[in-house]
């Protein structure tokens, strides 16, 4: 177990040292395997990028093809359905974006005469499609009904204006409602994502490296899933775009680094708590990644 952080400012190439420590792992270590995870909308250029980076390495500089059965590119959801596409849960109706939403409209539909404030809104599209991603966010961020209500109770007190109260008071309802239609008939992407983290855990996974790119920040499932590796994997790296390593306290909010410097301390902290050891950040100073000129004097 190890976490290893490539830290540096956004314009530093910190994938080219993704790039050195993979070529080398497949060099001196032909056994083991190698998971790349990157966001959703990067998976395809990214395996792309690393097969036609890992060529102009001299290791693998005479070969006709690059590909390596050791080394795959995932985004979250990509590794869910490798590691888990056996399982049943898998058998279960999937909704898409598109039917979430429908099934959003019909609940408003079917609360209408219950509803104030939300009653004229249930044959708004833009209306349905910000509930339908708040309750995906709130579900994503492993917000509990039962946490909405605590909220609720504090507004209550502070005596705060009675329609806020109102309105969340009818989104408590509404989720309550949301959760009730999706449990144990269709499966979304935040119950793959749980049901992730729990097989990782059965999996010996002590000759596996995990490199984690492009990300910022993470939601709670997909920390759930982080947390889950780096107790399972042999080494654990993952590339930040930040100006310091925020070890003792993360960033205050009005900073630029906010976002990923609270990530870094998240990370270093759980690693701290589950005695994972952390190595020494590397740290990307010189090559750039594809900026120009003017960019970098403005950085």
């Amino acid at each position: 177990m190890g976490l290893q952080f490539i830290l540096g400012k956004e314009s530093a190439d910190k994938k080219q040292a993704i790039y050195e420590r993979i070529s080398r792992i497949i060099t001196e270590e032909p056994d083991a395997e190698v998971f790349v995870l990157v966001p959703e909308h990067a998976k395809f250029e990214a395996e792309m990028s690393i097969l036609e980076k890992l060529w102009q390495f001299e290791a693998f500089r005479d070969q006709d093809m690059m590909g390596s059965m050791n080394l795959q590119t995932f985004s979250f959801s990509r590794l869910a359905w490798y590691l888990l596409k056996k399982s049943p849960i898998f058998q279960q109706q999937q909704l898409s974006e598109a039917g979430l939403s429908m099934l959003v409209r019909k609940i408003l539909m079917e609360k209408e005469q219950e509803l104030i404030l939300f009653r004229r809104e249930a044959n708004k599209e833009g209306f349905i499609k910000q509930l339908t991603d708040l309750f995906l966010e709130l579900r994503s961020g492993r917000i509990e009904e039962e946490d909405l209500q605590g909220i609720l109770a504090n507004q209550a007190e502070s005596g705060n204006e009675a329609d806020f109260q109102l309105k969340l008071t009818e989104l408590k309802e509404l989720y309550h409602a949301f959760n009730e239609a999706l449990l144990d008939k269709y499966l979304e992407k935040e119950v793959i994502l749980e049901a992730l983290a729990g097989v990782i855990e059965t999996l010996d996974m002590q000759n596996t490296y995990v490199f984690i790119d492009g990300f910022y920040r993470f939601t709670a499932r997909e920390l759930q899933i982080v947390t889950t590796l780096l107790r399972s994997a042999k080494q654990v790296t993952i590339t930040l775009a930040l100006d310091k390593a925020y070890v003792d306290e993360p960033p205050a909010m009005h900073q630029l680094f906010y976002a990923a410097g609270s990530t870094y301390h998240t990370l270093y902290q759980l690693a701290r708590s589950l005695r994972v050891p952390v190595m020494k950040d590397h740290w990307v100073v010189k090559d750039t990644d594809g900026y120009r000129d003017a960019l970098l004097t403005l950085e």
